[in-house]
C-alpha cells in the first residue's frame, strides 16, 4: 500500500505525537508499504525508509511580542493561512490544526501527481483541510489518543477564573473536531474509555472507531536482571 500519514506537530521530545508517528511508519515501512510523511514543525527525526514532506508554519502560537512578525519575508503574514493564523492567535485560539490541515490538503495534492495514495492517515489533528482530502477519492482516517474534550475539562477544572475558563474555550478547537471526526471514514483510538469519550464527545459511532492500544519499545523499556526492583 502507499500510505500517506500527517502530523501537524512532530516533536519527537515532548507531547508524543512525533513518537506515535515514528513508531508507526517505520513499521509500516518494515511491513512492505510505501509511507509518505507530512509534517509541521517542530519537525519529528528523521524515519527510515520514510519519505518527509515538511509543512512550514511562521508559529505564531509561540511567538510574542516584537518576535511576532519576525518570520522571514516581510510580507508573508499577507499569505491568507499566514494571516488567519495571525490574527486567530492574538485572539487566544490555537489555529495551527486548522491551518496545517489545509496546507496538507495542498500537499496531497501535488504529491497525487506522481504517487496514487490507497489511504491518508492522519494524527490528532482532525481539521477541515480532512473533508478537503475526501474529494480526492481516497479513504481519510485518523488516530485520536483522547478528544480534546478532555484537555478543555481540565483547564476549566484548574482555571482560577471565568476569564481563565473562557480562554480555555477560545482555544481550544472542539467544535472543528467534532464536524471533523464524524465524516471520515474510521477512527482509530487508543483505549476503550477514549472510544467511549470519542463517542460521547464528538458523536463518531462506537462501530467506526478501532481500539489500537499504545505499546512500548523493549528494546528501550525491558527488564535489567543485575538491577534489584
Amino acid at each position: 500500500m502507499k500510505i500517506c500519514m500527517l502530523c501537524y506537530r512532530g516533536n519527537p521530545y515532548s507531547g508524543g505525537q512525533g513518537i506515535y508517528l515514528k513508531y508507526v511508519a517505520e513499521e509500516l515501512v518494515r511491513q512492505g508499504h510505501e509511507v509518505h510523511a507530512i509534517v509541521g514543525p517542530p519537525y519529528p527525526s528523521l524515519m527510515d525508509g520514510v519519505k518527509m514532506h515538511y509543512i512550514h508554519n511562521n508559529e505564531y502560537y509561540t511567538r510574542k511580542g516584537r518576535n511576532i512578525l519576525k518570520s522571514g519575508a516581510p510580507f508573508d503574514i499577507l499569505r491568507p493561512l499566514n494571516s488567519y493564523e495571525y490574527l486567530s492567535t492574538r485572539i487566544g485560539a490555537f489555529s495551527e490544526i486548522s491551518a496545517f490541515s489545509f496546507r496538507a490538503f495542498i500537499k496531497v495534492r501535488e504529491l497525487l501527481k506522481e504517487t496514487r495514495f490507497d489511504v491518508i492517515h492522519d494524527n490528532q489533528c482532525i481539521g477541515y483541510g480532512l473533508l478537503l482530502m475526501k474529494s480526492f477519492g481516497i479513504p481519510v482516517v485518523a488516530t485520536i489518543h483522547h478528544p480534546l474534550s478532555v484537555d478543555l475539562e481540565n483547564v476549566i477544572e484548574r482555571a482560577s477564573s471565568f476569564t481563565n475558563k473562557m480562554k480555555g474555550v477560545m482555544f481550544y478547537p472542539i467544535l472543528m473536531q467534532q464536524i471533523v471526526s464524524k465524516r471520515l471514514d474510521h477512527i482509530i483510538t487508543v483505549s476503550e474509555d477514549s472510544k467511549r469519550r470519542i463517542h460521547a464527545d464528538f458523536g463518531v459511532p462506537l462501530g467506526n472507531q478501532t481500539v489500537v492500544y499504545n505499546g512500548l519499545d523493549d528494546s528501550i523499556f525491558r527488564p535489567i536482571p543485575e538491577i534489584a526492583k
